[in-house]
């Protein structure tokens, strides 16, 4: 962390949140005027350090999955929606934070080409 570099405090340890992420997409185009995308996310962190003697328990130790399917429509030769539907998983490791969650999100995004 930058604070460790401080010179009023030589105590605070370094600390680096890696994780690693993959990611894969899918696109289907059956029609020209119709097509499917799904994106699925995998996120995997395994990096906490317990400086709690110090008063710092920092680190990322969790999972975190996600998956968002868009269908693209067009609607006429300008417009076009896209309707999103994503669901997303985060776990943590109990030792070090609380607090999973799953999440859905539904959205729609609508393009019009003008001119």
């Amino acid at each position: 962390t930058p604070a460790r570099n401080e010179k009023y405090n030589p105590a605070t340890p370094a600390f680096t949140s890696n994780s690693s992420t993959w990611l894969i997409s899918f696109d289907y185009t059956p029609q020209s005027k119709i097509s499917v995308n799904t994106t699925t996310s995998y996120t995997r962190a395994r990096n906490f350090v317990d400086f709690i003697s110090k008063g710092l328990p920092l680190g990322s130790d969790f999972d975190r999955l996600g998956v968002a399917t868009t269908l693209r429509l067009q609607i006429h030769k300008n417009v076009t929606i896209e309707p999103t539907v994503s669901v997303y998983n985060y776990t943590s490791n109990n030792r070090v934070e609380v607090g999973d969650y799953t999440a859905v999100v539904v959205s729609t995004g609508v393009k019009v080409n003008w001119g």
